[in-house]
């Protein structure tokens, strides 16, 4: 179990470098992550232990890559299409700038 973690989580942490296919990193990233436990608590404590840091790094990574690969896709849609914000409207995320019925 704790070479599978090991060897998913270095998976994880590379997929989660590649914006929009990054979602299969943290899914592999996950799965490292259930490794690693189950392998720490069998008594891999090497292997599991470093399945797990890599498992946590590739999930955060992976969750923040992603918000920023959305928030970039979309402020570029926007520019291109010439809808800009109002000024005076809170910044609600990825979806800022979308008019309603346009």
């Amino acid at each position: 179990m704790g070479v599978a973690a090991l060897a998913l989580g270095i998976v994880g942490v590379v997929l989660c470098w590649i914006p929009f296919l990054g979602w299969v990193g943290v899914i592999v990233a996950f799965v490292a992550l259930i490794l690693a436990i189950v392998a720490l608590v069998k008594g891999e404590k090497r292997l599991g232990l470093a399945g797990l840091v890599l498992a946590v790094i590739g999930l955060a990574w992976g969750g923040f890559e992603q918000v920023m690969a959305l928030r970039s896709f979309d402020r570029a849609v926007d520019a291109v299409s010439g809808d800009e914000p109002r000024p005076d409207a809170p910044d609600t995320g990825p979806l800022t700038g979308v008019v309603e019925g346009s």
